[in-house]
């Protein structure tokens, strides 16, 4: 729920890194092995395909019908437009604007050129 360029996110991010909870290889975060055991239980994601699409959308506030229509347009994806208008929405709208870029942050979707596709990665393909 934090902006990744917010203050605060990097407030806690750098207590993390300085406390060994946390690391950076390849531009990406990770859990070291401290930070996994500090955790404790973790609910898994399912495998990559529909039902992990649904998991996500699911923490991803406002996204849920987003995601069940690119889940039904299948790894074609839509225009951003028949998009919008599958879930009732204004291409637009900020709040379209927001559910795309909500969707894109964990990486689960690719925007190119006015399309909108579900990622391979989260399709298993």
């Amino acid at each position: 729920g934090y902006k990744r360029s917010g203050g605060t996110w990097g407030t806690y991010k750098s207590r993390l890194r300085g406390a060994g909870l946390i690391e950076q290889k390849q531009g990406r975060w990770f859990a070291t092995e401290a930070g996994a055991g500090a955790v404790g239980d973790v609910e898994m994601p399912p495998p990559p395909g529909p039902e992990l699409v649904r998991w996500w959308a699911a923490k991803l506030p406002g996204t849920g019908r987003m995601a069940e229509a690119l889940i039904e347009a299948g790894p074609g994806g839509l225009s951003r437009e028949a998009l919008a208008d599958r879930i009732e929405m204004s291409a637009s709208g900020g709040s379209f604007g927001t559910y795309l870029s909500r969707l894109a942050g964990p990486g689960l979707i690719i925007r190119d050129a006015g399309h909108v596709r579900l990622s391979p990665e989260v399709l298993g393909a």
